[in-house]
């Protein structure tokens, strides 16, 4: 994934998760983070389809458990929409 739409995914995650930047790391879950659950998780999926201009499938969003699994499906979507 670019460094910019990296970026783009983290902020979207620090600003609904009320997290800083250095608390990011790819290995991040819903375990660790009390805020990402259930209605935490569809507020992510509308940040990203929002920001990216992307419609992620059930499967996408169920792909999601890690902050990692955000920036690959978001590579993926975004290189296949090109």
């Amino acid at each position: 994934m670019n460094t910019n739409m990296k970026e783009e995914a983290n902020e979207i995650f620090c600003s609904l998760f009320d997290l800083e930047p250095e608390d990011l790391n790819e290995n991040l879950s819903p375990d660790q983070v009390p805020e990402w659950d259930s209605i935490g998780h569809m507020s992510l999926i509308s940040g990203l389809e929002s920001k990216f201009g992307v419609q992620l499938s059930t499967g996408e969003i169920l792909e999601i458990q890690q902050l990692k699994d955000v920036y690959k499906v978001l590579e993926r979507r975004l290189n296949n929409s090109r």
